[in-house]
């Protein structure tokens, strides 16, 4: 199931845009936007799914979504029409110029601009309280003073203890930008040739470091292996296939670099704790 891009807002002059809606069922497509966006659920329970991920959600769920991250809230249909599960939530949008310029770039707002980069992978706010009061004082406000409790609301959440990332980073996005110069040219390496078999040798000469050196680095850098870091990168990319092709299992295991199609069944089930058929069937929506 291929997602689809959908226009959010539609008005340059909003930058931030804030809407509760109430119905019986969520927006029912896999979608993506270029709006960053944040969702608070007041009613309803189902499934949430975000990137590679698929999570149950209830009420008080509150998550961010970076730039182009594809998403759909499933409520449970055979109770949709009871009262207590109409899909319930509010939403903000934030356009990509809002985002995107020279405020966000001052010293002072490095956790706003990391809250940003890291929504890329959608983020939980695990018992966030209060959000309610934001949401309101949001709503209610217009033109500077709504930007002021934007900017409240985000400082809040780039303060928040207890989140979670959604979707993992192999499944849209290799590289980045906080990592140095030699890190990036190994993950860009991996990144164009991880479908292909990857000789250690090779990364050391690129990090101009002795294998084992390299090995060390690479680890500590990533807490990963590379040799996990790059199984973990053919399972995210064989997630995207899996949801947004119908390209059989074969095909999906030699597409992701995996010449054996049941060597790639168990190292699929290893890290997704579902088969390949089992996790594309969650997401035949």
């Amino acid at each position: 199931m291929k997602p689809f891009y959908t226009q959010v807002t539609t008005n340059y002059d909003n930058s931030v845009t804030i809407r509760y809606d109430e119905r019986e069922l969520f927006y029912p497509h896999w979608h993506y936007h270029d709006e960053y966006e944040i969702v608070f659920i007041h009613k309803s329970e189902g499934i949430r799914y975000v990137g590679d991920s698929i999570n149950p959600y209830k009420p008080g769920d509150l998550v961010m979504l970076g730039s182009r991250l594809p998403h759909i809230w499933i409520n449970k249909t055979e109770e949709s029409k009871e009262e207590s599960n109409r899909a319930a939530s509010t939403v903000i949008h934030f356009q990509r110029k809002f985002v995107h310029n020279d405020f966000f770039s001052l010293p002072l707002l490095e956790k706003l601009r990391n809250l940003f980069e890291q929504s890329a992978r959608g983020i939980r706010f695990i018992d966030f309280k209060g959000i309610e009061k934001y949401l309101y004082n949001i709503h209610a406000n217009t033109s500077t003073e709504r930007v002021i409790s934007v900017l409240e609301l985000l400082t809040k959440l780039s303060n928040h203890p207890q989140t979670e990332f959604l979707s993992s980073k192999e499944y849209n996005k290799v590289v980045s930008g906080q990592r140095n110069d030699r890190l990036s040219k190994i993950h860009d390496y991996i990144a164009a040739h991880f479908r292909e078999k990857i000789d250690l040798d090779t990364l050391a000469e690129i990090a101009h470091m002795t294998p084992q050196a390299f090995c060390t680095y690479f680890k500590n850098k990533t807490r990963k292996t590379v040799f996990t870091y790059i199984n973990d990168l053919k399972i995210g990319y064989s997630c995207k296939l899996l949801i947004e092709t119908e390209l059989n299992i074969d095909q999906i295991a030699h597409q992701s670099g995996y010449n054996n199609t049941t060597f790639f069944n168990r190292k699929f089930k290893e890290k997704m704790q579902l088969t390949p058929k089992e996790y594309r069937k969650k997401f035949d929506l």
